[in-house]
């Protein structure tokens, strides 16, 4: 410790080390400065002398004076400043240079530190004596500034060299020493000052000229080298001089088209231009363009986001939302339509760009070219896009009655009319009336029921039904003579875009007469004249066009095609196509008549005729006219069974007439028995009406008891819907007894159901998921997998509960109980994909239990269907299982004729026949799994030598679709093993198909043993080639019915 020397020497070392710090410190700063200020004027030179230097120089020169004055500072400052100076070293110093002292100073500062031993008088005399020798020494004197001087020099040199080179040379320093300090810069060098860059930096759009314009002052040593940078890559061009005066010389560069930006400069020999930019900006195009559609309330349609594309189209009153993003600065912008502005768009920028929306809610009458008008950054407006604007109109309801088909009637006073009609409408229909008119006045209009929405039809289609009883319009209009009713259906389209939208049917006209026909009876009979009537016109045009195709037979003997046999074609491919359309919209009227039943035969008549259409339209392009004559005969063949099952269709038409009038006569004394009960209903009953009603139920007692047909239809006549008879006509098809068979088509379950009906439904799904998880348990005992089975024990206890709880009406605790069985399921249900299945349907029935708990019926109802329309991954593995194992044995058919032909196929056969058998015992036990692995092992043995075979490529296809069923099945991908799985069902079964080939090869043989004996006959001369097409054609019905498929083929092509 030095706590024992008197202060005063202390502060005098101090006051002498500060002395020393600070020249050490000047020193080095100006020494540092020095280095600085050479390096400054070396780079300098070097850029003036060996002008041009390159960039890449100028930055090593850089660097390397930077590195340099580092080292410097750290020599000439750091290391001094660090260098640690001690009071003891620091006295021993000041006694060498003041003998006088006697090293006083540094003994008194030794011993302090050191005092055991040492007399403190002592110690305390010399203590005194190093004061009185300090007190003498003055900082100022001992550390002299002279070096701090000599150093001054150096730095003072080079300013001084700087400041004159400046003065003399401004413009050229200025610049040198920029680029010193700079080696970055756009600034040229000393030379720069020579050239005029009047262009300077450019700003344009793509696309736009370039003019570059300069002016060089000086003697031209070498050509103006133009040196540009475009995308780090450099490239000079020379120019000329497109004026001079004197030393000054101008010039000027064309860039017709800029597509990228670039920098540029001029050099001449050693004088360098500064750099300058010309940025070429994009042109304004909107990128990612999408357009979000809000549609109106009250079409009740979500939101909906698409690309631009070429335009917008929604409905009118949807507010549409352009969005989008410019690459290219915007300033503002609007959308501008039929010459005038639909708003300004918005802009936002963002790091990946100008953000732009732009809405508008479509007002009707909106069609035509919107055009986006953009102002750029540079001032100019320019288009940015262009698309399409159409505003939809929500058109009214387009609406048709389909029964009765006439449009004027004579009809009692006491009919009632019933019509069936349709309405083509989008969104929703909100009333439907029928106005009337009463011998040509208008009068009060009746509301009726709306129509259904049919399903499968978009949504765009209604049915209704409306009963108009004239009885009640007589009462009301007395003397009324005449009346005419129409549809009128109105849609629910707001008043603001001015809706409703009203569609209107036909009128109907009823002349009124008390001795008129029913109207039952005349519909009945309309049906049946329009279908004879197109039945009958359609045979006319299908005979037409045979007469037309035997025309054009005897003109195809030729190589070639004439025109005229070319023309008659065409006009029997018209009278086809002109049937079968005919006969195609008698199909669709048939679905609204009594006769719906026989559609299928109208059906199968128009197929026919389509056949036969193609025959002609293929005959011309055939190569031979033995080929061309084959598709006429295929033409007429099936013309000739079309007219044939028209013909047939029209007798049975007839036969069905006295039906007709059984249902024709019910449905009058129906009709009569709804009356009375009408009147009753108005008045107290009276003995003669009692009397009358007793007669008219006797009457119809007495009708059913002679018709069995009309028994049926009583029935129905009692729910007073005439047409509803028609449109369950299938019945009538199907059973061949009339109508006797109406009265047992269950009613149509109602659509929706009530919450005990949703109870017991989902307990129901309830008590079947347990069957399901009991059948897990026992194949997870079965193959071992103690987990799963724990897992499934408890899961089928809860599941037990949940069933009771659910029976019991107790929602809420039931829903909690399936959810608790799911979780459970959860926890090893990647061990098997019914299980994960069963998991899911698990969690759907405690989202049901849980809905119809909270009163919510129409969840739970959606959530009931969704679980019934579950695929069960076990029935889809037991499915492929029985498909597995008929490709096995198929193998193994296909194996022994391999064997019989002794073909090396066989030993592969054998072996996928082998893996085959494995997958389809897997798929039984419900391990997808390792049934996919062994049907994909059977796919390759399969696939090998299978060349040659037909067969076996069928086959070979069959295994890899069941491969894929099992492999989507062992991944939980229900529904695409479903789809597999069908794609196998639907595969044609070869047997059949040989089985189809042989009986079709018979017919031809006999066929033409049957034409070679009406030519032996005849003494036709196509007796002699004959024979030979009927040895050929018996020997392709033997080779086919031996299943040798390519014999029979060589056979069948001999005989053709």
């Amino acid at each position: 410790m030095q706590t024992g020397i008197p202060p005063e020497i202390t502060n005098g070392l101090s006051s002498l080390r500060r002395r020393i710090r600070w020249i050490q410190l000047i020193r080095g700063l100006l020494k540092t400065a020095s280095v600085v200020l050479i390096g400054l004027l070396a780079i300098v030179a070097l850029d003036f002398f060996l002008a041009p230097l390159p960039s890449w120089a100028r930055t090593m020169l850089f660097f390397g004076w930077i590195i340099a004055s580092g080292l410097a500072a750290i020599i000439f400052i750091a290391k001094s400043l660090l260098t640690k100076i001690s009071l003891v070293k620091l006295a021993r110093w000041l006694e060498e240079r003041h003998p006088e002292v006697q090293e006083r100073i540094s003994t008194a500062l030794e011993l302090s530190d050191h005092p055991e031993g040492i007399s403190p008088e002592l110690l305390l005399e010399l203590s005194n004596e190093a004061v009185a020798d300090i007190g003498t020494v003055d900082p100022n004197e001992e550390v002299a500034g002279s070096r701090v001087r000599r150093s001054i020099w150096a730095v003072t040199t080079c300013l001084v060299a700087i400041i004159s080179l400046v003065a003399i040379w401004p413009r050229e320093m200025s610049r040198l020493l920029t680029r010193a300090v700079s080696p970055f810069t756009e600034l040229g060098n000393a030379g720069a000052f020579r050239f005029d860059m009047s262009s300077g930096n450019l700003e344009v759009l793509e696309g736009d000229k370039v003019q570059i314009d300069l002016t060089y002052t000086g003697d031209l040593e070498k050509p103006l080298q133009l040196v540009i940078e475009k995308n780090g890559n450099f490239i000079s061009e020379t120019l000329e001089p497109s004026a001079s005066d004197g030393n000054s010389h101008r010039y000027s560069y064309h860039l017709h088209s800029a597509e990228t930006g670039f920098k540029y400069s001029a050099l001449v020999a050693g004088n360098k231009s500064d750099r300058f930019e010309v940025k070429v900006y994009r042109l304004p195009r909107i990128l990612e363009p999408t357009v979000n559609f809000r549609y109106p309330p009250y079409t009740e349609w979500p939101d909906r986001e698409v690309s631009l594309g070429t335009g917008i189209q929604a409905l009118a009153g949807t507010e549409v939302t352009l969005k989008g993003r410019f690459d290219t600065p915007i300033e503002r912008g609007e959308v501008l339509f039929d010459s005038g502005s639909l708003g300004e768009i918005n802009l936002e920028p963002t790091p990946r760009g100008t953000m732009v929306t732009w809405s508008q809610i479509l007002q009707p009458g909106f069609e035509g070219v919107a055009l986006m008008k953009v102002e750029h950054r540079l001032g100019r407006e320019l288009d940015a896009a262009q698309f399409q604007l159409l505003a939809e109109e929500d058109p009214a309801p387009e609406v048709e009655i389909l029964t009765p088909i006439q449009r004027v009637f004579q009809v009692k006073p006491t009919e009632q009319v019933i019509l069936v009609y349709s309405a083509v409408e989008q969104i929703g229909i909100a009333k439907v009336e029928i106005e009337l008119e009463v011998n040509g006045k208008p009068v009060k209009s009746l509301a009726e029921l709306l129509p259904e929405r049919i399903d499968g039809a978009n949504g765009k289609l209604w049915e209704g039904e409306a009963m108009i009883l004239l009885s009640n319009i007589v009462a009301k209009h007395k003397g009324a003579k005449q009346v005419k009713m129409r549809l009128a259906v109105s849609d629910n389209r707001p008043e603001w875009l001015s809706g409703p939208g009203i569609g209107y049917s036909e009128w109907l006209e009823f002349k009124l007469d008390i001795n008129a026909e029913s109207l039952v009876r005349q519909e009945l009979h309309n049906q049946e004249s329009d279908i004879k009537k197109t039945v009958g016109d359609a045979i006319k045009k299908v005979q037409e066009a045979r007469n037309k195709m035997h025309d054009a037979k005897s003109q195809l003997d030729k190589e070639q095609v004439s025109e005229r046999a070319e023309e008659v074609l065409a006009q029997a491919r018209e009278k086809l196509e002109n049937a079968k359309e005919d006969l195609g919209e008698l199909s669709e009227r048939m679905k609204q008549s009594v006769q719906e039943h026989r559609r299928d035969d109208v059906e199968q008549a128009v197929a026919k005729l389509d056949e036969a259409k193609r025959s002609v339209e293929n005959a011309p392009l055939q190569d031979t006219p033995e080929a061309r004559k084959s598709e006429v005969d295929n033409a007429l063949r099936e013309s000739e069974e079309a007219i044939n099952d028209l013909r047939e269709l029209r007798q049975d038409i007839q036969k069905d007439q006295p039906k007709t009038n059984d249902l024709a006569k019910l449905q009058e004394m129906a009709q009569k028995q709804e009356e009375l009960a009408r009147e009753a209903a108005e008045q107290a009953p009276d003995q003669d009406w009692e009397n009358e009603q007793r007669q008219m139920q006797e009457q119809i007692r007495q009708e059913v008891a002679q018709s069995p047909e009309a028994k049926a239809a009583a029935m129905k006549a009692q729910a007073n819907q005439v047409m509803e008879l028609s449109n369950e006509a299938e019945e009538l098809k199907k059973a061949q007894e009339g109508l006797s068979k109406l009265s047992e088509e269950a009613e149509p379950a109602p659509q929706k159901m009530n919450a005990d009906q949703l109870k017991n439904a989902l307990a129901q799904e309830q008590q079947n998921a347990l069957t399901e998880a009991r059948q897990e348990l026992a194949e997870a005992r079965r193959d071992n997998e103690d987990d799963r089975a724990g897992d499934l024990d408890k899961a089928i206890k809860e599941a037990q509960e949940a069933t009771n709880k659910a029976r019991q009406s107790e929602l809420e605790k039931a829903a909690e109980l399936a959810k608790k069985v799911a979780d459970v399921l959860a926890e090893s249900s990647e061990q098997s994909p019914s299980q994960e299945a069963l998991k899911e349907k698990q969690e759907k029935l405690s989202d049901a239990f849980d809905s119809l708990a909270q009163g919510d019926a129409e969840k739970a109802q959606d959530a009931l269907k969704d679980i019934q329309e579950m695929f069960n991954p076990r029935e889809i593995a037991k499915a492929l299982a029985e498909e597995q194992l008929k490709a096995a044995n198929e193998a193994r058919q296909e194996m022994s004729e391999a064997k019989r032909d002794n073909e090396g196929r066989a030993d592969d056969l054998a072996k996928a026949a082998k893996e085959a058998t494995e997958a389809a015992e897997e798929a039984q036990k419900n391990n997808p799994a390792q049934a996919a692995q062994a049907a994909q092992k059977a796919v390759e043995e399969l696939a090998k030598n299978a060349e040659g075979s037909l067969t076996q490529e069928g086959l070979q296809n069959k295994q890899e679709k069941l491969a894929e069923a099992l492999e989507a099945l062992a991944e939980g991908n229900t529904a695409e093993a479903q789809a597999a799985l069908e794609e196998v069902q639907n595969i044609a079964d070869p047997d059949d198909v040989a089985k189809a080939l042989t009986n079709a090869q018979q017919d031809i043989f006999e066929g033409a043993r049957k034409e070679l004996s009406d030519a032996q006959k005849g003494q036709e001369a196509r007796a002699k080639s004959l024979p030979k097409a009927v040895e050929h054609a018996e020997e392709a019905f033997s080779e086919a019915s031996q299943a040798n498929a390519k014999a029979a083929a060589e056979a069948a092509q001999n005989a053709a």
